[in-house]
């Protein structure tokens, strides 16, 4: 049932954004991210439960938070980058969304190094 009020709000938003985009732009970018920010709001705390109940399940299989934490930062990176880039694309700043993206890339590798540097120690002690 959440799902559906989750899509009333963007429907609604994007409604509104499309009636007010010709006469009044400003308000139709500020509707677009009231309506962002809020089902942010809703995602950070459906977001909260599930790294919870993973991190139970990591902890119940006596799994490494170093295996698991960079590939959930990456997966972060990604999802953050990913809304900022399509309001960037909302504005009209396709320049500034592909920068954006550029850097989120970047971020989302560095968040995983430490993952890579397992492998690799892994690699090199079955290696001899």
């Amino acid at each position: 049932m959440e799902m559906v009020s989750w899509i009333g709000i963007a429907l609604t938003a994007a409604i509104l954004a499309l009636t007010l985009k010709q006469q009044q732009p400003i308000f139709s970018l500020m509707i677009t991210i009231a309506a962002v920010l809020c089902l942010l709001w809703i995602t950070a705390q459906s977001l909260s439960q599930l790294l919870r109940t993973l991190k139970s399940l990591a902890d119940a299989a006596k799994i490494s938070s170093g295996i698991y934490l960079p590939v959930l930062k990456a997966v972060g990176i990604a999802a953050a980058v990913r809304v900022a880039g399509a309001i960037c694309k909302d504005a009209g700043q396709s320049a500034l969304c592909i920068k954006l993206e550029l850097l989120g890339s970047i971020a989302a590798l560095a968040a995983c190094l430490p993952l890579f540097e397992q492998l690799l120690s892994l690699v090199a002690d079955m290696l001899g």
